[in-house]
């Protein structure tokens, strides 16, 4: 059966298969690229470039906005930016160890993606040595070093799968810990980063832009996001949640430009 596309959680811990949200940001988490892109306005990061191992233990690498820091104790560890799935087009971001891998931005976001790819029939990732494992890995947004959201995910195996994150709340490191403790390989491709909250009148992703919205909109406002799916309700963009928003939601949904 395939993955939703879009699954809202807010304020409160959920329990899937794709993820578990346990901190009071509200959580959107996405497996269609496209959906992502077009809720969030995310930009792609650039192409990753084919730079081969750039550090072993300890390892703190930036390249474009992100920077890539590995384990400081696992001895065994080697970042690699290089070609290693023909299931990804294009490079990957893996490693030669256990996946414990933070990324941090250069600036706060809303928004961040990835297509991934969990190998167990792709040449080098597994071996007798590291045999292959279902990786079943936490994800954990933090801003400043505070927690604000997270959730997990289980990529299907031997699939190009896409993984994207809506907060609402601003974060800036993304810290991926691979559960199963194995050593064989799984690969992190193209990056994809929502500096803010696109525009989108449809408050309740029901797929009409209609009364239903505002009602979503006011019921936020007030701390009920049972029927909210934007990242924040600060529809204004004004830094504060209010009925200023209830209004710039009502001129929206009644043909108002963004």
């Amino acid at each position: 059966m395939p993955l939703p596309s879009r699954i809202v959680f807010a304020f409160a811990a959920a329990a899937l298969e794709l993820g578990i949200p346990v901190a009071a940001a509200q959580i959107t988490l996405y497996t269609d690229q496209s959906t992502f892109v077009a809720d969030t306005g995310a930009a792609a990061e650039p192409p990753i470039p084919a730079l081969g191992m750039v550090g072993r233990t300890g390892t703190v690498f930036t390249l474009n906005r992100l920077t890539f820091a590995v384990s400081q104790s696992d001895p065994a560890v080697a970042l690699i930016f290089d070609e290693g799935s023909p299931i990804n087009p294009g490079n990957e971001v893996y490693m030669s160890s256990v996946e414990d891998l933070d990324i941090q931005v250069d600036s706060p976001v809303l928004g961040f993606g990835f297509f991934f790819v969990e190998g167990t029939d792709v040449p080098g990732s597994c071996s007798t040595t590291c045999p292959c494992a279902d990786a079943q890995f936490s994800v954990t947004l933090r801003l400043a070093g505070t927690t604000v959201g997270s959730f997990s995910f289980n990529a299907p195996d031997d699939t190009l799968a896409f993984f994207g994150v809506r907060s609402g709340q601003p974060f800036d490191t993304v810290v991926f810990r691979d559960q199963s403790g194995g050593c064989d390989n799984e690969y992190w491709g193209r990056f994809y980063l929502a500096d803010s909250a696109a525009c989108d009148p449809d408050a309740n992703c029901d797929g009409s832009i209609n009364g239903f919205d505002i009602e979503a909109t006011e019921q936020a406002i007030n701390g009920d996001f049972t029927n909210f799916c934007q990242a924040s309700a600060d529809i204004n963009g004004d830094g504060a949640e209010n009925g200023f928003d209830v209004e710039t939601q009502e001129q929206r949904v009644n043909g108002a430009p963004c």
